[in-house]
């Protein structure tokens, strides 16, 4: 498995780039970093005006929550222009990665798409056609979502997948109003337009087909009670949006209604409702319908379905309203625009670069024919719609898709572009200046790495064997162990660690691309060396054979440490054996004798030639039938001497019997085998300098 990587430092662009990074699992394309000095963007909020001919108010945020609308040619609306109106009914708004805006049309279903001054595709160029009526839509990079819980590719308007939200007793509902998609949290926020419901789901709900439970329900009163997840009982779903801290906003109001919004956590918990105006008097929010949050002023802007309301009211977000933003014959101060039935609101964040002239170069890393690239992610900025791409030369690189602005990779080589903006003096939605900009891609193909599995234990040093071609020598690697840590160099010193788990390593050739391959290293039950016959003399320990009752994997008699066949697999020890230390040292029983087994074992630190001293002898540990199968269930805490002698063979004893009596001691006692378990005995070697302690030196040896 393998990742790619860029040659300069970059940062992800997340679900806009189509990509998603799971370790290991999926190709990482990673765009150089966009610098806010190199950008002016602004928010820009869209106001639908279904009722007026068709219209699309836009208003540029100012910081003080005051808001400017930005015309067309001959001071019309953003949209239509001065050619009139080919949606009579605009709902909703997404926005590409590439800055064109896609608007619902509720009266024939379609989808159409527009630039970001306000030109509308013909719709022999673009049209999705949906199933049903959609009152608001929103994308994530280049894919559409409706409020009837459908998604469309924008390239070639093929379904990428839908859902169904289920209603008061699994009920589906259909006539959805509301839709938000908060990018910070990737949750869709969804309200239902008959029913006091807000559904909560992801992109990938769409995939799976599932119907949604509301997320928010509706409640029995007409002010839910704090801390409850309920809507009011006579609240119709409209407007939903969230802001950054997660919070979520739902207007309280709807068509000939009293109006105002409510505030719920972003658990969908309660916090409290906003003063409803219950009175049509001309000012005020009477009749609300959408609404949005403006990172911009940090306050909430509404749209009031109504002639003689505030077409754009304005609240904090404690849901104080704190005036008109636009009031109800349109006036921004710039001028008189008739608005009726304001409906549903966008909010976009849009940008120009404040760099008019520059040559990109960019190497990109990639062996996989049919990876995209986005050009729009190699700008100095993010949200530019205002350009035309034209294809330059050489381009054997790959295949351009003028749909996405994209470049699919074919081979290695270098594909140039250039992107390019002169603005029309006569059209005042004009927002940015002239600009010029060349870029070349570079594609080179990475390392192709192998990471074979791997198995140890802890007296045997062994290593991963690592394979890796292509791409450009020299190879350089490096190791991410278990835990995390990284580790460079050619090996993950494995003999330090003595961890099983994952290993990953990450190999970067000549041309600065790298490739990744993940292993699992396996830590074994190991047959130790045997230790010398000089603690028992004569009085060697033994033991019946019983095959419910044994260490390790297997089970021998042992009657002679000499012999070779004797298997001595049933421990591990940790490799950090330091003077006044406590270290767990890992046993594997089998008891399916039906008694307790009990577990004794003594090890000579001194290296006297007996086990009389103090520390050497571990306690008697006591373990059930049937608990213990095979598995590293056991622990045994031993406690290492200061004194410890260092670097000589330190023989040790271990024995098991459901006779705690029989093996009260390593040897032989009162000259009878045990009735069953198991001996075993070896030597154990701990290397620690006099100066300091390293894990890596502790080894099990003859």
């Amino acid at each position: 498995m393998r990742v790619f990587v860029l040659k300069s430092p970059e940062r992800g662009y997340g679900f806009s780039i189509g990509t998603v990074l799971f370790l290991f699992f999926c190709f990482n394309i990673i765009f150089q970093t966009k610098l806010p000095a190199q950008c002016n963007c602004e928010e820009y909020i869209y106001l639908n005006e279904p009722e007026a001919g068709g219209k699309v108010h836009k208003f540029r945020v100012n910081p003080d929550g005051s808001v400017f609308e930005i015309f067309n040619t001959g001071g019309t609306t953003w949209y239509p222009g001065a050619n009139g109106s080919e949606m009579s009914s605009p709902h909703g708004l997404g926005v590409d990665i590439n800055g064109f805006f896609y608007i619902s049309e509720t009266v024939t279903g379609n989808i159409r798409k527009l630039n970001c001054e306000g030109g509308i595709e013909l719709a022999s160029d673009f049209e999705i056609v949906v199933p049903n009526y959609v009152y608001n839509i929103t994308s994530i990079g280049n894919i559409i979502y409706t409020s009837y819980g459908e998604s469309y590719d924008i390239c070639d308007a093929q379904s990428q997948g839908s859902v169904c939200f289920n209603g008061p007793g699994s009920v589906q509902q259909w006539h959805n109003w509301g839709l938000w998609y908060d990018e910070n949290t990737g949750y869709f926020y969804q309200t239902a337009h008959s029913e006091p419901t807000v559904y909560r789901f992801t992109q990938y709900d769409y995939g799976s087909g599932i119907c949604i439970d509301p997320f928010i329900n509706e409640g029995t009163t007409a002010v839910p009670v704090v801390g409850t997840n309920t809507l009011p009982q006579d609240v119709g779903g409209f407007g939903i949006t969230t802001d950054r801290d997660g919070n979520i906003y739902v207007d309280y109001g709807g068509y000939n209604q009293p109006g105002g919004l409510l505030k719920y956590d972003a658990n969908g918990n309660f916090i409290k409702m906003s003063i409803i105006d219950t009175a049509e008097d001309g000012a005020g929010y009477w009749g609300n319908y959408g609404v949005v949050y403006s990172e911009t002023c940090n306050c909430l802007y509404v749209s009031n379905l109504t002639n003689f309301e505030d077409c754009l009211s304005r609240f904090d977000t404690e849901l104080n309203y704190t005036g008109v933003a636009v009031g109800p014959t349109g006036d921004t101060g710039q001028g008189q625009t008739s608005f009726s039935s304001s409906k549903a609101l966008a909010i976009n964040t849009e940008c120009c670069p404040n760099i008019t002239n520059q040559t990109i170069n960019q190497e990109y890393c990639s062996t996989q024919v049919g990876d995209q690239v986005f050009l729009i992610d190699f700008l100095p900025c993010e949200n530019i719609c205002s350009g035309t791409w034209s294809i330059g030369t050489p381009n054997e690189a790959g295949t351009f898709n003028p749909c996405n602005s994209s470049l699919t990779y074919q081979q290695p080589g270098t594909s140039c572009f250039s992107y390019d903006y002169v603005p029309d003096l006569s059209n005042p939605s004009n927002l940015c200046n002239e600009f010029h900009f060349d870029i070349c891609i570079t594609f080179d193909s990475p390392p192709t790495v192998v990471l074979d599995d791997a198995e140890t234990c802890p007296e045997t040093s062994t290593s991963f064997s690592v394979d890796a071609t292509g791409g450009q020598t020299p190879y350089t690697y490096s190791w991410t162990v278990p835990g995390g840590a990284s580790n460079p160099g050619n090996s993950p010193d494995v003999n330090s660690t003595i961890t099983g788990g994952i290993y990953v390593v990450t190999v970067t050739d000549g041309n600065d691309c790298s490739a990744s391959d993940f292993g699992r290293l396996t830590i074994l039950p190991c047959d130790f060396p045997h230790t010398d016959n000089r603690y028992c003399s004569g009085e060697l320990p033994c033991h019946e054979i019983d095959n419910n009752l044994y260490l390790g994997s297997s089970i021998s008699n042992d009657p002679d440490p000499s012999v070779p066949t004797d298997d001595n697999d049933g421990f591990l020890y940790p490799n950090n054996i330091h003077p006044g230390n406590v270290i767990h040292v890992r046993a594997v029983i089998v008891n399916n004798t039906g008694n307790t087994a009990h577990l004794k074992g003594w090890i000579d630190w001194n290296n006297d030639g007996d086990f009389n001293d103090a520390n050497e002898e571990i306690e008697d540990n006591a373990y059930p039938s049937g608990t213990y199968n095979g598995s590293y269930t056991v622990s045994v805490p031993v406690t290492v001497p200061d004194n410890v002698v260092q670097d000589e063979d330190l023989g040790v004893f271990w024995r098991l019997s459901t006779d705690a009596a029989s093996i009260a001691s390593p040897c032989l006692v009162g000259g009878v085998c045990s009735a069953d378990g198991e001996v075993e005995y070896h030597n154990l070697r701990v290397s620690c300098k006099t100066d300091q302690c390293l894990p890596a030196a502790t080894q099990v040896s003859n």
